[in-house]
């Protein structure tokens, strides 16, 4: 699989949102880079969030190519 989702939050009204996944493909094979890796992934989730919130970006702002336990992914303008 591409990643492991362990964690969402939702909340439709203020178009926000907060996702958390380990074992993202592209970050496994990005360890030790120093900063956040994932692009297909976070590209993947912003199409589905697009449609779904009206989100056009995702940010990664934690990584486990950075040295963090997982991966996180909010909007890039959050409420």
């Amino acid at each position: 699989s591409a990643a492991r989702i362990i964690h969402i939050e939702i909340d439709f009204e203020k178009k926000d949102f907060l996702i958390r996944a380990e074992s993202v493909y592209e970050c496994e094979v990005g360890r030790g880079h120093g900063k956040p890796f994932s692009n297909i992934f976070r590209g993947s989730l912003a199409g589905i969030l697009n449609e779904a919130l009206g989100v056009e970006t995702v940010v990664e702002t934690k990584c486990i190519a950075a040295g963090d336990p997982y991966c996180e992914f909010v909007p890039a303008k959050r409420p």
